[in-house]
Formats: structure tokens, sequence, C-alpha cells
């Protein structure tokens, strides 16, 4: 995997994407005479021996500006690094199936240009929409700064300019864009369960198809001499406790201690296996909890160590535990936050699309400035930029044991140290977490619901380490001094730190 460093300024960047932050529908294009059917599934249409440049395009696919678009299927064509179709294969052809959230990537080449009559065509690339079937939309991408998009009719098009989208360039020659697919189509439905109780619960659905699964009814079932089995999936999950006594949650959890990844109760206290913490103790009857795994549990147990020897002075009523265990599970259903909320130790600067869980910032600096550490090594993983990827880094980088040139601890450990507001679960920001926190809660108008928050943010006009590892010698930093300029630095100079944490 190559790593790319970048260099992005904040007065023009809004994130990798169009430059047009007013939500509009995609406009069409024309079909062209170069469409062919049967290309694959694949999210690289990259040939084994191109010679262009490498190309990473992503958006998310959404109704009426709102709807995330999910299992819609993308169907992308273009012309080689020389101007030319393929018309015996499917190079520089593909499919895509958008996610649950409506996003999509792709892996290509920059196209080149070809003859169209005496003037040549700006490089560009053919896109069809089709959901649930349905051809929605055929049309074609375009690339800031072409020199042929004035010449050309279907580009100058007051109709493609906001097809017209900005190439990001990495220092090892390949270029990153957004695009963002708007469709207008007219009571658009998802199907799914809306019942936000209920197991399977679908926060995109729009109609109930009548599939909930009511969480307390699944243990119910699930109780054998009062063994609950259940699957869990990858990500966050609920289950209920139904054993007739406590047990110590690191015991009864034992068998999966490599695939959790944190444990919370009602009350929001917390069990990190990774860091050997258990701010939660037993597991208690008739109470449920909150689990996120980083791969799948089949037949999951708690019980089995109760089967075979129940006392009968301990059998108490299941109607009772069911009870409690609606109420607890309840609870958890309720939070709900929104960015700028003062809340789980520091200010929320990223939700989820449930409202439930997101990230924060700590209000405060850790004191003093820390090296990066790791100077002229590179790290194994830490390369994660997105949403989402700073916890991990930050445990690849003391894995690898990192040392700083003076001697002094690195910015990591100064971070895994540190106790704040009742937590000790903070990490360093990933690149684009840092990113994040910038655009929403630094650069964002200041409204009603955050302007008290923003004074808490303390920021010192500095520069402020991310997790993101940029090769042997730099990583990523945001220097606040200089128009909040992003890129790489020196790992043996000394940074600022903000941690946050998730929740």
């Amino acid at each position: 995997m190559k790593k790319i460093l970048y260099i992005l300024l904040f007065v023009s960047f809004t994130g990798f994407g169009q430059s047009n932050s007013i939500c509009e529908t995609t406009t069409s294009d024309a079909l062209g005479p170069y469409f062919l059917e049967g290309s694959p599934y694949t999210e690289s249409i990259v040939a084994d021996n191109y010679e262009g440049e490498l190309f990473f395009l992503s958006g998310t696919l959404l109704n009426n500006c709102e709807i995330p678009i999910s299992n819609a299927v993308l169907e992308f064509w273009q012309t080689d690094e020389n101007g030319d179709y393929d018309y015996d294969g499917y190079r520089y052809r593909g499919k895509i199936i958008t996610d649950s959230l409506g996003n999509y990537n792709l892996e290509t080449i920059l196209p080149g240009k070809y003859l169209g009559g005496s003037q040549y065509r700006p490089s560009h690339i053919h896109l069809m929409i089709l959901v649930d079937g349905t051809n929605e939309l055929a049309t074609q991408i375009y690339f800031e700064g072409d020199t042929d998009i004035p010449t050309d009719y279907l580009a100058s098009s007051p109709a493609a300019v906001n097809r017209i989208i900005p190439l990001y360039a990495g220092f090892a020659g390949d270029w990153f864009g957004t695009f963002d697919i708007v469709l207008s189509i007219e009571n658009y439905t998802i199907n799914g369960c809306t019942n936000p109780i209920a197991s399977n619960y679908n926060s995109e659905a729009t109609i109930d198809d009548g599939s909930c699964i009511s969480i307390v009814q699944q243990l119910i079932e699930s109780f054998d001499a009062w063994n609950l089995s259940i699957n869990l999936e990858s990500g966050w999950n609920m289950f209920g406790y139904g054993c007739p006594s406590p047990i110590d949650l690191e015991e009864a959890l034992s068998n999966h201690f490599n695939k959790i990844v944190i444990v919370k109760d009602y009350l929001g206290n917390t069990y990190l296996p990774e860091w050997n913490f258990n701010g939660i103790g037993n597991l208690n009857p008739g109470l449920g909890y909150q689990i996120k795994l980083s791969e799948a549990i089949e037949d999951f147990s708690l019980c089995d160590w109760y089967v075979n020897d129940i006392p009968e002075d301990h059998i108490i009523s299941m109607q009772d535990y069911i009870v409690q265990l609606e109420d607890s599970l309840e609870i958890l259903n309720q939070p709900s936050y929104e960015v700028g909320d003062e809340t789980e130790g520091g200010i929320v600067f990223y939700v989820d699309s449930t409202g439930q869980h997101g990230l924060v910032l700590a209000i405060q600096d850790i004191e003093g400035t820390y090296e990066w550490g790791c100077f002229d090594e590179d790290v194994e993983g830490a390369d994660g930029q997105a949403i989402g990827t700073g916890y991990q880094n930050t445990l690849d980088i003391l894995n690898q044991g990192c040392t700083t040139e003076n001697g002094d601890i690195t910015a990591t450990q100064a971070v895994l140290g540190l106790e704040s507001e009742g937590y000790n679960d903070w990490y360093l920001p990933s690149m684009i977490e840092l990113l994040e926190i910038y655009n929403t809660l630094i650069d964002a108008p200041i409204t009603s619901h955050t302007e008290a928050n923003l004074i808490l943010l303390n920021l010192n006009n500095s520069s402020y380490w991310t997790s993101s590892e940029g090769g042997s010698q730099q990583s990523w930093y945001l220097d606040l001094s200089n128009s909040a300029f992003i890129t790489g630095y020196d790992k043996s100079q000394s940074c600022s730190i903000r941690p946050i944490r998730s929740f």
C-alpha cells in the first residue's frame, strides 16, 4: 500500500468533495455510444498494465439531499490513459453497489481524451445509476481546470456545473476526488424495521415492513434452562443478562476477549479489554448492555456456567427479569446527541446516523508539547486517516514501542495516560477526525446551540498532532497559527495534543 502525503489549505478545503456546498439534484448528461452491457461488479476498474495516473473517487448517493440510497447499482465506464474505450473486454468498466449509508468508492485512473469531431472531448467518466432495477440517471463527471471544457457543448452547459469536480493530488502521483449523487425519486421508500427498540432497527427505514424483532422476545425465545444463545454482529450490539446470579463481567466474556472493543452499561460505565479496565464490575440479572465487536460472534452465551446446577431458591420469575430488561434497554436507546453538545467528557464534534454514538473533543490540551516518536521508523499500521481510525492508529503506535529523540514520552503515551472528566479512554485523532473538529467546531458558524461550548475549546493557536503517520520521518499535524494548515511534520518535532474519545 502506498503511503501518500497531502498538503491541504482549509481556506479552500471543505472535505474531499464538490466545491458547491448547496445540495442540488444531479443533472443528466448524454449516455454516449460507448456503453457496454455486462460489466463486472468491482471497486477497482484499473487495468493490470495501466500507465496512467491513479484516481480514487468516492461519494454518497442520496434521495432529495437527505436519505441515503443503499443497494443501488452505480455503473462506471471511461477511456484508458490514451483516450480509448475497450470493446473486447471490460477494462475501465465496472459496477458498484452502494453500502447501507449510500456510500461508494472507486479506484480508476484519470481518463484520457479523444477527438469528438474536430475538437477533443474533456476528460470525463460516464456514470449510470440504477435504483431497484430502474435506470434513474445517466450522467458524466468532469474535472476542474480541464482546458477543453469551454469548447465542449456538454461539459460547458450550465447543467454540468455541479458535475465538474476538483482534484486533490498526493506526492505519490495519485489523485482524489468526491462526487455526491443526488436523485429526486418521488415517494422513495426504504422498507425495514422502524422500531428503535427492536434488535434489527433500521434508522433509515421509512416504511415498517413487519420485520421487527423485539430484543426482549428474542431473549425469551433464546432461553433454554436459563441459557441464552444469540448471534452478535461485528460493530454495535445489545444483549441482556438473564442468569439468576451476578457474574464478573471479565469472567463471563473471557472466551471473547480478543473480539471485544468495548462494553457499556445503561449508566455509561465501560469495560475496555484492551486496557484491562473493568468499570462495570458484574453482569447483573435483568439488565441490558451494549457491546462493540471487531468481528461477529455466533451462539453467544452467558449462562452456560449456571445451566447444570441451578439452586431452586435462585429461580426467580422470568417475568421480573423481562420487565427489568425492557427498562434498561429503553434507557440505552434514549440518548441523542448533536454536534456542539458538552457531554461524555468533552464537546461533540461528530455524531453517526443514529444520533447515539460519535466522537467528543477534550475541553483542554494535555499540558506541554510532545514528539510524535518513531522518527525514521515505519510504524506497522497507524496509516488510517478516516473518521473512526484514530483509536486503532493510537494502539498501533503504542504497540510499536515508539521512543523520542530527546528521551521524553511520546504524544501517544501522554494521551493513553490521561484521565479527564471521569474518562480514561482518550486517544489521538486521525487526520480526518482532526479536520472534522476544525470544520464543525472551529470554522463552523457559531449558533446559539454551540456558542457557549465553543468558548470551552481553549485551543492555543498552535500545532496539533494527529495519529495518522505520513512516512518514516513525518506524521500529519494541524497548524492553527498558519491559516489552519495541515501537512506532514517531522516526527522528532514537538506539537500540542488535544485528545478525543468515542461514545
